[in-house]
This record gives structure tokens, sequence and C-alpha cells, in this order.
């Protein structure tokens, strides 16, 4: 019973990657659950409809899993994430979207819900890159920055700022991407990405065989005590 389960589940996602279109395949979802933000710097939003489904697991210094769902249409991406901790429950639940205005310029924020205080936090993030007044690294490199505020009600607000920046190393095979932020995408309880009024510098791989799979490395707040290891898996397709 259990090999036919995965037959069928095999058979799902076949289906899934013959209905196809050709874009790019330097893509990934986010722990905010849409494309860009934390870990892959990209404004860059599909134009067409496309649902992504995926997941990120962080494996030190504690175990959280991060299941996310994406769906982009017409330069928007609405995106929920659910971060669960094994040893601290659901902290919290992410509701984000994106909307990609032209080449090089869009905007983001996210809803954060903490259900075990059950508070929220807000973040409104105004983003740039390559196109934005023709701006262009060049090199096959992918510039991305963000500008922005967190804030939560009953508590207080503050100013974020990240730069980062993807290349592919490997026939868009295999990416690297690096990004430096004075911000954990977590509002309220982050012990596993950041040290509290830190920097952030994150820096991993995405490997990406077709253009329907994603396989993500990433090392996350690499500078500080609490560094951490993160491995995360993406699927898109358009039904």
């Amino acid at each position: 019973m259990k090999r036919l389960v995965y037959v069928m589940i095999l058979l799902i996602v076949i289906s899934f990657a013959s209905s196809l279109y050709s874009l790019s395949k330097d893509f990934d979802l986010a722990s905010t659950g849409g494309t860009g933000i934390i870990m892959y710097p990209s404004l860059d939003v599909s134009k067409s409809f496309e649902i992504g489904i995926g997941g990120q697991v962080v494996l030190l210094p504690d175990v959280v899993f991060s299941p996310a769902l994406s769906i982009a249409f017409q330069g928007f991406n609405l995106g929920v994430a659910v971060d669960y901790s094994t040893s601290g429950g659901i902290l919290p639940v992410i509701f984000s979207a994106k909307y990609q205005i032209a080449s090089g310029i869009g905007i983001y924020g996210d809803l954060q819900w903490f259900t075990q205080v059950d508070d929220i936090a807000f973040s409104l993030m105004l983003l740039g890159g390559n196109g934005l007044f023709g701006l262009s690294i060049g090199g096959g490199w992918d510039l991305t920055f963000g500008f922005g505020m967190a804030f939560t009600p009953r508590y207080d607000w503050n100013l974020n700022v990240f730069f980062g920046v993807q290349k592919s190393v490997y026939a868009d095979i295999l990416f690297i991407r690096a990004e430096l932020a004075n911000y954990s995408y977590r509002i309220f309880y982050d012990p596993f990405f950041a040290n509290d009024r830190r920097g952030v510098f994150n820096l991993g791989l995405n490997i990406v065989p077709a253009k329907w799979i994603s396989i993500g490395v990433n090392g996350l707040d690499l500078l500080d005590a609490n560094r951490s290891l993160a491995l995360s898996f993406a699927l898109r397709f358009n039904p």
C-alpha cells in the first residue's frame, strides 16, 4: 500500500512538471512563503499563474519545520508559511504579499501571527534591484536590496534594510546566494536565525536540476554564535 502511495505521488509530480512553461530556473520559496526577501534575494514575480509548494527545515541549534505555499499571478505573489519548532510549537504563522511594480522595483509586506502569545506583527518593505533606473552589475549577478519597517501594535517599530546577491555558478543549475541584513524575518521570537539587535549574514547554495524543482542548502546568521544550518525544497507548477 505504501509503495502505491509513493507511485501516485511521483505520477502527480510528473504531471505537474509536464504542464510547466519555460521560465528562468533560479527560483526558490523563502521562509516567508514567497520568492524573495530572506535567503533568496529576488524581487521577480511570475507574470503567469504559478503555484509553489515546499518548505525548509532548520537543523541547528534546534529543529524548525517551515512548510510554505506560494501563488503568483500578474506580478503578484501571495504566500503562507508556518514555522513549527519541535521544542516551542508554532512560532509564527506568516502571511506574505509581494508585487513587482516594474523591472527593478517592487513592494513587500507580511503579517506574522504568534499563536503562543496571541499577538501579531507586520513588516513592510520597498524593494529595488536589477533594472531600477537601468541599474545592472553585470556578470550574471542578480542584485536586490530593500528598505522598510517592522512594527508590533502593542510594542515597538524598527527600520529594516537588506542587501542580497545571487549568481549562477554552473549552467543555471547551481546558484550561490548571499545576503546581509540588520534583521531576521521573525519579528518577535527568533532564537535560530539572528541574535537580538545584531545583523544577519546568510550564505547558501540553490540547486535547480529542472525548472520545477529546487533544493537549497543554507547557512544562516553565520557571523554570530547561534549560526544555523537549513535545508529547503520546493516544487512549482502551473495547473
